[in-house]
Formats: structure tokens, C-alpha cells, sequence
């Protein structure tokens, strides 16, 4: 089973994000729900969880601080930043997070983080797990649709090695001449 810890200093994003987690995740296993930096790094380091959902600025040690020592203390968890600030979205990268969520986080947003959207779209966390503690390992892993574009009529015909002027309605159009 996934294990999660979630770390938000304002107590009602705390539990709307923990009730939309389980929403979202019905078999994640909250491991510790944290109101500060300190507390989040413990929780880190004595559960060692699969998934730390960390807020950027809380009291004492704030999210990029707590992912930095979370990288000692539980190589194997992986980051995801909720925040309100979009500013620190390329330190939270640098860090190692596997996503960032801008608060209001929403439903579907957190689905795609999770891993439950439709089709196993944006199954960013699950992906990273070692499949043993991840039950979507099979969807998540096998091969996509193809979705590249066709392109052009002209570069269709290019690729089938015939004149576009021959297959075109376009090109036909503009290489006539009146009458």
C-alpha cells in the first residue's frame, strides 16, 4: 500500500487537501497529517512514506527545506509541493519534486497528480513507485495510444513519396488557372 504524509500550516487547506487525497486515492495510506516544517521532516523520517505532499511556506522549516533533508532522511519519497506561490515552482523542480500543485488544488488536478484521472492520464506519482506498492503498475506502464498528428496534406503526400499538387484540393486550387 501507498503511504502519504501531508504537510499544510492552515488547518482548513489541511483538510480539504486530506479529504480530497482521499477522494482522489481511495487506497493511499495517510501515514501523518503535519502542521509545520519540524514536524513533516519526523513524520518523513520515521515513516518513510511513498508520497510527502508538502506546502511551500510553513512555521520553522519551510516545504523546499524539508524536501532538501527529506532527500537524506527517505531517499525513496518522492515531493509534491502545494503551494500558493508559483515563484518556487523552479527551486521545488531542482529539488526533485514529482509535481506542483497550485492551491486551490482542485479535484481533478489532484486526481491527475494521483494517478485516478481517466485512462491513467497524468499518472505522475505512480509511476515513480516501485510497481510492489503501486496497483496501477500494469496501466500506468503500458505503452500510450499513438496521438502524433498527421500533419499537413502536403506532408502526407511527402511521406508517401507523391506530389502534393496530385493530392492536394489546396495546392490544386492555387497552381490552376482560369479560364
Amino acid at each position: 500500500m501507498t503511504t502519504a504524509i501531508v504537510a499544510e500550516d492552515e488547518s482548513l487547506l489541511r483538510e480539504e487537501l486530506v479529504s480530497l487525497l482521499r477522494g482522489a486515492w481511495p487506497e493511499l495510506d495517510m501515514a501523518a497529517v503535519c502542521e509545520d516544517g519540524g514536524s513533516a521532516l519526523e513524520a518523513i523520517s520515521e515513516h518513510r512514506p511513498d508520497v510527502a505532499f508538502l506546502d511551500i511556506r510553513m512555521p520553522g522549516l519551510g516545504g523546499l527545506e524539508v524536501a532538501a533533508a527529506a532527500a537524506e532522511a527517505s531517499p525513496a519519497t518522492h515531493i509534491v509541493f502545494v503551494t500558493a506561490y508559483n515563484q518556487y515552482a523552479v527551486d521545488a523542480f531542482e529539488r526533485g519534486a514529482v509535481d506542483y500543485l497550485l492551491k486551490p488544488v482542485t479535484a481533478k488536478r489532484l486526481a491527475a497528480t494521483a494517478g485516478t484521472a481517466e485512462g491513467g492520464a497524468g499518472c505522475r506519482i505512480r509511476r515513480a513507485l516501485p510497481p510492489s506498492s503501486n496497483n496501477c503498475a500494469r496501466r500506468c506502464r503500458r505503452p500510450r495510444a499513438r496521438r502524433r498528428s498527421r500533419g499537413s496534406p502536403r506532408a502526407s503526400a511527402r511521406r508517401r513519396g507523391s506530389s502534393p499538387s496530385t493530392t492536394s484540393p489546396i495546392s490544386r486550387r492555387t497552381t490552376s488557372t482560369p479560364s
